[in-house]
């Protein structure tokens, strides 16, 4: 079993989100992922990536806190995580969105995309 994964790390700034993207667009095109599931991933990527700073980071007085956006591909399943150092419960950031809050306090929101096929 193959595991892939990488990351960025960007300033929890909504300004930031088109490295998020072209990392998410050059992780897509190296690893050969399908098209159609692109566009889902992306706004999972946005509407994720866009709550934590606006309503986590912002609430906590954390604007220029780091956001680490990691992918993990394993048997055609890939993994989106993103995590920040906002204290766990503040606005959306701190809440794990399939588990509940962290043993660490840190925020982890993880939508998925996984191979059909």
């Amino acid at each position: 079993m193959s595991v892939i994964t990488e990351s960025i790390t960007v300033p929890g700034q909504p300004h930031e989100l088109r490295h998020l993207h072209a990392f998410l667009g050059d992780f897509w095109e190296r690893h050969a992922l399908p098209p159609a599931d692109a566009m889902r991933m992306e706004l999972g990527l946005e509407e994720v990536f866009i709550n934590v700073v606006t309503h986590g980071l912002v609430s906590v007085g954390m604007e220029d806190a780091p956001v680490t956006v990691g992918l993990s591909l394993r048997d055609g399943s890939l993994e989106l995580a993103v995590e920040d150092p906002g204290p766990a419960g503040a606005g959306a950031g701190g809440y794990d969105h399939r588990h509940g809050s962290p043993a660490d306090g840190r925020s982890r929101h993880p939508p998925r995309a996984h191979d059909d096929g």
